[in-house]
């Protein structure tokens, strides 16, 4: 099984996405105070679905960009999106999404700007790795 797994710079706190299907993968946010877990379709009619070119997008950015770099699923389950600031710090605000049974978690993690380049591979990696 391959893992795609984003450690925040806040202690305790990560990303995680895991258990890559055809066109399902499951997410998890997590953080001292909580833990949202959630499968996400996102199938978008091109080989990544747009996922891993959002992480080298994001990762092409030798300093700090203006505005926020969103990338969402077709359904709206999971959205990212990116600031960072003059100092490097990437902030990704998170919304996870289950419209079935009514809930919506939102939560920012932080990183730092050099951390990118290791979350494109890493997307990368997840994304080609043979379905589960």
């Amino acid at each position: 099984m391959s893992i795609f797994l984003m450690k925040s710079t806040s202690p305790g706190s990560s990303l995680h996405f895991s258990y890559r299907s055809q066109d399902y993968f499951d997410v998890t946010i997590e953080t001292p105070n909580l833990r949202a877990m959630k499968s996400v379709f996102v199938y978008d009619y091109t080989s990544t679905n747009g996922f891993v070119e959002y992480f080298q997008m994001l990762a092409g950015h030798a300093g700090p960009w203006l505005g926020e770099k969103v990338w969402e699923t077709l359904e709206g389950e999971l959205k990212l999106g990116a600031t960072c600031d003059a100092w490097g710090h990437v902030r990704y605000e998170i919304a996870l999404r289950d419209s079935n049974l009514d809930w919506l978690v939102r939560c920012s993690l932080l990183f730092d700007l050099g951390m990118l380049s290791q979350h494109a591979s890493d997307a990368e990696n997840f994304m080609m790795s043979s379905p589960s």
